[in-house]
């Protein structure tokens, strides 16, 4: 195996290892909210946009290695389609894990999604204080009521 090729191997465990970790907090999250903590919440929701800002600098080194290891634009079934058998022996199971866990993190995150939109939903409609409909101009300033229109850049 090449060393650009152990090096992009090196990043793509990197990448794996950074996801299992926001899937640990993610479920610590959906615990929280299961049990009503919002300071738990809270700190997971922290702690999770600073191991995504990770991740994000973890695969712009996978993709920069994924490039110096001559797959640049290729998919990982093209990445396996060109290698040898022995690389594929190390690359195929990496890629398989590597897909479950992208899969299971975007499962616990809708998960968590749904609870805390139900928790919200609930605190709504127990509020006996009806929640003005205010809306907002792109400058920050109130708009003329429920049906002003929103301009800006969205």
């Amino acid at each position: 195996m090449t060393k650009q090729l152990t090096a992009f191997v090196e990043a793509t465990e990197n990448v794996y290892i950074q996801i299992t970790k926001i899937i640990s907090l993610e479920q610590e999250k959906r615990q929280a909210l299961l049990h009503y903590d919002m300071v738990i919440t809270e700190r997971c929701i922290k702690n999770q946009q600073a191991l995504v800002m990770q991740l994000e600098n973890i695969e712009k080194k996978r993709g920069m290695s994924q490039i110096a290891a001559g797959f640049h634009g290729k998919t990982s079934d093209e990445i396996l389609d060109s290698v040898t058998s022995e690389e594929k022996l190390i690359l195929q199971p990496l890629f398989g894990k590597l897909r479950m866990a992208a899969t299971n993190l975007q499962e616990q995150n809708k998960v968590s999604l749904g609870i805390a939109s139900s928790e919200l939903r609930i605190l709504g409609d127990r509020s006996s204080t009806p929640v003005p409909q205010v809306t907002y101009q792109s400058n920050g300033k109130k708009g003329g009521g429920r049906n002003a229109t929103f301009v800006g850049k969205f």
